[in-house]
């Protein structure tokens, strides 16, 4: 079985955070979850960094800022699949 690794990063939104970790852990099964905060404003390039330091020995990896979020199950696995079908690393579905 493969390990899946989400990455949120976020920058002083608790808020906003919140509703996104809910919304993963309502439509995801068995991951490993990392939020970074950037509270001293890094950068986005930092934070997206950071998550994939902490999900280095995941199978698969996923990142989203706090303002996406999954909002039906599978979506794990509609992503993994396009990337096994197409070769892509980078989404932007709406």
């Amino acid at each position: 079985m493969s390990t899946i690794g989400i990455g949120i990063t976020t920058c002083q939104r608790p808020h906003i955070a919140k509703f996104c970790i809910n919304q993963v852990n309502k439509h995801t099964k068995e991951f490993i979850l990392f939020v970074h905060d950037d509270k001293e404003k890094r950068g986005v390039a930092y934070s997206k960094n950071q998550c994939l330091q902490n999900l280095k020995d995941c199978d698969y990896i996923i990142l989203l800022d706090d303002d996406c979020f999954p909002i039906k199950d599978g979506w794990t696995e509609f992503f993994i699949n396009a990337h096994l079908k197409s070769g892509q690393h980078c989404f932007n579905y709406i």
